[in-house]
Formats: structure tokens, C-alpha cells, sequence
């Protein structure tokens, strides 16, 4: 078991805040996990006079408290015997009515509140409870939480491993494809049905997967809803731009897919057109939709645009006149600027590489990531090792 610092970091700040903390993603990412190792931390924290309750409802033990009324009562009775009541709540969209639930505890006095859910749009919609709520987006394992000691990488999961398969925690324990595919398959099916079929009433599935399969098939290509459109079309769809760009959207919202708009470095200017699309974790490219023709360079730049969210960044594509710079990342006034290759190894294409980051006239970092064996600086550009890179306290 892996421990997510950063989120208990975050959880233990929230403490004892009058706010709901909801931890969120997709299945098989560690939501339970993560609100276990935070109960494990108060247990051991909290004085005789305060108390945790603790409700899984994926346990069955627990089903007669999916009605929202019987689940309030006996919270109710049991609050009483403390002065102070931690309440961590897994998967409570399972319980009926878990809007009401929700409303009556965030007015209870002494009750710091602690859900997992699978999918937010529902609270962010709901306008009596969405402004009293922190959000916490726990994204799969990057390549540092599953590499702790940053002098001896080889310690943990090797790089080849995690680059094949990705970084769910049951994923970092299996070498065989056809298990990791058959489990990532059906946490995406899980997905598809529970989170986008079911509740937007998705018609054509058929276009749906093959749309999924073309994002595969297209990792770290500028994309339209246009351009999709009229390359599915060519396929033998039949769609339009409008239905693609709303299922893109479904995608998004299931936490499956990132969109990531382009920067005009020159101008500091956010672009209407154009995107590329990265997903949650390689998992769903590598072992979903496994296409022999490697694309190194998009696989490198998801693992790296993830590693980015993980550590808070703001993130774009950069665009630098007519040239492409693979991330311009922000965070508290601060940025870094990413270009990603498979390999420099040749003088012209480095020397090229290093001249691109030279133009852009400003003092922030700048770093050239490929899987060569390097960690050196020229001409004040950092040029690193992707396994160096992620293992960097940025």
C-alpha cells in the first residue's frame, strides 16, 4: 500500500474546517485507500472525548443504511455519545437521497465531514451544498509516490514498468498484459456505463468507444471536435461536430480525459483553437487500446502533464511563434517551461531543441526531457531524463 501524502496533507489542513471534504476519482484510483490511511492518522490524533464513524457502503453490513433517513438517525444517536465526530463516508452516492444527507450533517454542530464519491458534477451542481464544499481530485500514482528514495530510483517500481502500465495501485503489482488489460478494461467499462451511458443518455456507444480509440490512437495530436468529427466520418461513423464535442465533454467530466489549451507564450494569451488530450493515466493508451506503432513522445508527455497536475501546476501546450513547446506550467506566479523528445542524442536536433528555449526571453526554468541517459545543462537549459524529471521536487 502506497501512502498518498500530498491528499492527507490536504485532509489534515481541512481538519476541523467548517467545509465537506470529497474525495473524487475514477474507480480503482484509491479513493478507500486514501480515506483509510486518513482515519488510520486520527485514530491515533484525536482525544478520548471526540470519535470517528466510519460508513462503507460497498460493505454490505451497511445496507440497510442506503436510506437516507436511517443513515441521519443512527448518525444522530451516535454523535451524541462525544463532544466532537469525525464522519468519513465512502462512496455515499450509494445511499438514496445522499443529497439530503449531505444538507442535514453540513448543519450539524460538531461534525467534521469526509465523502468519497465517484462523480462531482452532481454536488458542483447543486446549489445548496456546492459552496460549502472542498474538492480533492486524487489522481493515480505518479512515478515519484511509487519511487520514495530520490538517490536510489531503482528501489521501486522500475521505469519501464510504469511506463507500460501505468500508475493504478493494482496495476503496480502486475507484469502480465493480459490481466492489467482485462482490469483496465473494466474500470473503463464501469465508467462508460455508471458515469456516461446511464446519466447522459448516450445512444451510440459504438462511436463513443471508437471516439475513445481514436484519442488513443491520435495521444498528443492538435485536436478539433471538427477534425474528430470528419475523421470518424471517413471511418464510417455517422456524426457530427456538435455530438463529438459534447461526449468529449462526457469524457472530461468522468475524469478520463484532460483537455489542454494552447499559450501564446509571445503574448500571454490563452487560444480558443485547437487542443490536445491526455488522459487520467497511460493505462487506458497502453493496455486498452495498445497500438504497436509507439507514439514515445505522447506517452512521455502524459506521464509528464499528470505528474504536473499532481504537483498543482496550471498547464498548457506552449505556443512560441510558428514552434510548439510541450508544457508551460504555472503555479504561484512561477513557471516552467517543458519540451519533450524521445531522444536528443543528435548534436543538431539538441543544439535546435536548446536554441527554441533560448528564444523565449525570460528567467523561469526550462527543460528538455527525453529518455536519453543525460542530467546536464546547456546554455542554461536543463537537459534531463524523464526519470530524473519526475523524481524533481518542483
Amino acid at each position: 500500500m502506497f501512502e498518498r501524502s500530498k491528499y492527507i496533507k490536504q485532509l489534515i489542513a481541512l481538519n476541523k474546517k467548517n467545509i465537506v471534504k470529497v474525495i473524487y476519482g475514477i474507480p480503482g484510483v484509491g479513493k478507500t485507500t486514501l480515506l483509510n490511511q486518513f482515519k488510520t492518522f486520527l485514530s491515533k490524533k484525536i482525544p478520548s472525548n471526540e470519535q470517528i464513524l466510519y460508513f462503507n457502503f460497498l460493505d454490505l453490513k451497511n445496507e440497510k443504511l442506503k436510506d437516507y433517513k436511517k443513515l441521519y438517525e443512527h448518525i444522530s444517536l451516535l454523535s451524541k455519545e462525544k463532544e466532537y465526530t469525525y464522519i468519513l463516508i465512502d462512496e455515499i452516492q450509494k445511499v438514496n437521497n445522499y443529497i439530503k444527507i449531505i444538507q442535514s450533517l453540513l448543519i450539524k454542530e460538531n461534525v467534521d465531514l469526509y465523502l468519497t464519491f465517484d462523480n462531482i458534477k452532481n454536488l458542483q451542481n447543486d446549489d445548496t451544498i456546492a459552496s460549502h464544499m472542498y474538492f480533492i481530485n486524487i489522481l493515480p500514482l505518479t512515478f515519484d509516490e511509487l519511487n520514495t528514495d530520490s538517490n536510489d530510483i531503482k528501489t521501486g517500481i522500475e521505469f519501464d514498468h510504469y511506463f507500460r502500465f501505468g500508475g493504478l495501485p493494482f496495476l503496480t503489482n502486475i507484469s502480465e498484459f493480459d490481466i492489467g488489460k482485462q482490469y483496465v478494461e473494466s474500470i473503463y467499462n464501469a465508467i462508460l456505463v455508471n458515469n456516461i451511458i446511464a446519466k447522459k443518455k448516450v445512444s451510440d456507444v459504438v462511436l463513443l468507444n471508437n471516439l475513445f480509440q481514436y484519442l488513443c490512437d491520435n495521444l498528443s495530436n492538435f485536436l478539433s471536435s471538427k477534425k474528430i468529427s470528419d475523421n470518424l466520418t471517413l471511418l464510417g461513423n455517422k456524426t457530427n461536430h456538435l455530438t463529438i464535442k459534447s461526449y468529449l465533454e462526457y469524457l472530461q467530466d468522468a475524469n478520463l480525459i484532460f483537455k489542454v489549451n494552447r499559450l501564446d507564450i509571445k503574448n500571454n494569451q490563452i487560444l480558443k483553437s485547437l487542443h490536445k488530450y491526455y488522459f487520467i493515466d497511460i493505462s487506458f493508451k497502453q493496455l486498452l487500446f495498445f497500438n504497436k506503432k509507439a507514439n514515445i513522445k505522447g506517452l512521455l508527455e502524459n506521464i509528464i502533464f499528470v505528474h504536473l497536475l499532481k504537483n498543482d501546476y496550471d498547464v498548457f501546450i506552449g505556443k512560441f511563434y510558428d514552434n510548439e513547446i510541450s508544457f508551460v506550467a504555472s503555479k504561484n506566479n512561477k513557471r516552467i517551461y517543458i519540451s519533450v523528445y524521445p531522444s536528443l542524442m543528435d548534436d543538431k536536433k539538441l543544439n535546435a531543441a536548446v536554441e527554441l528555449m533560448n528564444r523565449i526571453n525570460d528567467n523561469y526554468p526550462k527543460y528538455l526531457i527525453t529518455m536519453d541517459g543525460m542530467d546536464l545543462i546547456q546554455e542554461g537549459i536543463h537537459h534531463k531524463n524523464i526519470k530524473d524529471f519526475l523524481m524533481l521536487k518542483l
